[in-house]
């Protein structure tokens, strides 16, 4: 079955990296957007080293799923923000 065209196996990933998360970071945590670009480009980092392991070898070969699952995850946390800052201005 699918969503606005996507799988929903892979929204339940992402549900499922949303939850442990909140888990570890807490549900609310507003961050500044220069701190949201720095950890989304730590994800895509990790998400280029899991493809070049993929490739050439190395520790993190096989880890591009996870690696993309938890970069989607911070912009989606980045955008919720964004959100919740611009409902708190109004």
């Amino acid at each position: 079955m699918k969503v606005f065209g996507i799988n929903t196996k892979v929204l339940s990933w992402l549900s499922l990296e949303l939850e442990k998360q909140d888990e570890k970071w807490g549900e609310d945590r507003h961050q500044e957007n220069y701190t949201w670009l720095a950890i989304a480009l730590e994800e895509l980092g990790e998400s280029s080293q899991a493809i070049l392991h993929d490739n050439y070898g190395g520790e993190h070969a096989g880890t591009i799923k996870k690696e993309l699952i938890q970069l989607t995850c911070v912009c989606l946390q980045w955008l919720n923000d964004i959100e919740i800052q611009e409902r708190g201005s109004e």
